[in-house]
C-alpha cells in the first residue's frame, strides 16, 4: 500500500492511496500535542513493512528527520517529495514553499 504524507508547520496529515488511486479519508495530528509521538505510533502499526510512503514536508528539518526516521524503522520505503510553488494548476499559498 502507499501512503501520503503531508508534514506541515501545525499538523501531521495521511491518507492511504489504494491500488485504485483513490485516497483515503485523511487524517490528522497535530504535532504540537504532548501526545503526538505516542499517536503517531499508533497510526505507524496500519502500515506494513515495505508499504511506500510519500512524504512533502514543511515542517522544521529535525522534525522531518524524526518522522522519516519513524518510517524507515517500520520497514516503509520513504519517497521525499518536493514540495514546489505550483504543480499542476495548484498553486501553495506560502510565500516561502520551504
Amino acid at each position: 500500500m502507499d501512503w501520503l504524507i503531508d508534514l506541515g508547520n501545525t499538523r501531521l496529515k495521511w491518507a492511504a492511496l489504494g491500488d485504485d488511486g483513490v485516497a483515503s479519508a485523511m487524517t490528522a495530528l497535530a504535532h504540537g500535542d504532548d501526545d503526538f509521538a505516542l499517536r503517531w505510533q499508533a497510526t505507524l502499526a496500519h502500515a506494513s513493512a515495505g508499504d511506500r510512503v510519500w512524504l512533502a514536508a514543511v515542517a522544521p528539518p529535525s522534525l522531518r528527520d524524526a518522522v522519516e526516521a519513524s518510517l524507515q524503522a517500520r520497514g516503509l520505503h520513504v519517497e521525499t517529495v518536493q514540495v514546489r510553488s505550483d504543480c499542476g494548476g495548484l498553486r501553495l499559498g506560502y510565500a516561502d514553499p520551504a
